[in-house]
């Protein structure tokens, strides 16, 4: 897990990514596919079944973006996925 000391300043400031953070928003989603594992195909792991989740997520988060600014015009966003892990302490 050596990628976790990649960008390690960012994972537990969020202004070095937006100086004018003041609350951090994280969104999770279950991309579980139903079937059942195919004899012929092996197992692969559910995720993987259907389209690559990080576009799927990526486009329900710009759309929640853009929610944000119609109801805060004024709010400076930030929209990140899977590239930088936020270290979060509970009820700040």
């Amino acid at each position: 897990m050596a990628y976790m000391e990649k960008n390690r300043e960012k994972r537990f400031d969020p202004t070095t990514i937006l100086p004018s953070a003041k609350s951090v928003i994280s969104l999770g989603l279950n991309y579980w596919q139903p079937g059942e594992y195919s004899p012929e195909t092996g197992k692969v792991s559910r995720y993987a079944w259907g389209r690559d989740y990080h576009l799927v997520i990526w486009e329900k988060l710009k759309l929640f973006e853009d929610e944000l600014k119609i109801l805060y015009p004024a709010v400076k966003q930030k929209v990140m996925l899977t590239r930088v892990r936020l270290w979060i302490k509970p009820g700040l």
